[in-house]
């Protein structure tokens, strides 16, 4: 039962890294994302075409990151010509955001094995509230966790004003994404 637990899993991480970046694996995938650096990675990008596939026009971000703490800067889209503010933090910061956002990955993923391994060790067929629990509660610590997952390969320090309070990278036609 752990090993069909531990391929589905290993399935899962590839294919995420195949969508993520399609042309060449996850080593391509890290180089694309890159390290933080004094120069934001992370592009400005405007939705040419919106839709279920949409296609996006990425324009480099001017701006260079604060020393310490952060720095809201106004952006001019090239595309539509509105202004995007935009918030970019000190590397410093988006390497401690980063760190955070893998750890509560990690540790959502590990509630999802705590709670498989305790429905496979109390598994009872006679007991449908343990059944329940223990399915429910994996299919969302997984869920939860990929969510932290997403967080931390996308943080680079720079967030966008005015958006959805759970989604910073998405304002109207104009998202953050790397290049």
């Amino acid at each position: 039962m752990v090993w069909i637990i531990g391929a589905g899993a290993a399935i899962g991480v590839a294919v995420y890294a195949w969508v993520r970046c399609p042309e060449g694996g996850y080593r391509a995938a890290l180089r694309r994302r890159g390290t933080v650096e004094d120069q934001p990675r992370i592009q400005l990008a405007h939705a040419i075409r919106p839709g279920a596939l949409t296609i996006w026009e990425l324009h480099v971000i001017p701006v260079s990151r604060p020393a310490a703490g952060s720095a809201v800067h106004d952006l001019v889209c090239p595309v539509c010509a509105k202004t995007v503010t935009c918030t970019v933090r000190a590397a410093a910061a988006a390497r401690t955001r980063r760190r955070l956002w893998f750890i509560l990955a990690v540790v959502g993923l590990l509630g999802f094995g705590v709670l498989v391994w305790w429905g496979v060790v109390n598994f009872d067929p006679e007991n449908g509230v343990l059944i329940v629990v223990t399915v429910f509660g994996s299919v969302i610590a997984l869920v939860v966790s990929g969510g932290f997952a997403d967080a931390w390969w996308a943080e680079d320090g720079v967030s966008l004003h005015g958006g959805p309070r759970l989604r910073p990278r998405y304002v109207g036609q104009h998202t953050l994404r790397f290049p």
